[in-house]
């Protein structure tokens, strides 16, 4: 739409291999990103985690968290660049308040 990007996903988690059998997890993320230019992109963007597919966990144990996102493609020469995503996000993990920082770089070549 632009020079905004919206995506989101929705994920089904099953862990194999265990013990005991856990049920199919249901996860999602989410952004919302204007690019205003190639080294610099900012926006929002969401995680969480519901529970259960057939059986959401009560809205006080499952986790939410969102905020700012800032990113970016940093050229080194072609085809070389250095990509960058960084984002601070609040919310509840697992019906506990949290805060987190999250930083991804990538060397593309």
């Amino acid at each position: 739409m632009g020079r905004f990007r919206l995506n989101g996903n929705l994920v089904f988690e099953r862990l194999w291999g265990l013990p005991v059998a856990r049920p199919t997890q249901v996860k999602y993320q989410w952004q919302a990103k204007y690019r205003w230019k190639p080294e610099f992109q900012f926006g929002v963007q969401g995680f969480g985690e519901i529970g259960p597919w057939n059986d959401w966990a009560p809205s006080s144990r499952q986790s939410h968290r969102f905020g700012p996102v800032l990113a970016g493609t940093l050229p080194l020469g072609k085809p070389q660049a250095v990509l960058y995503q960084l984002a601070y996000l609040e919310g509840k993990i697992y019906a506990k308040p949290g805060r987190m920082v999250s930083l991804r770089l990538q060397y593309a070549f």
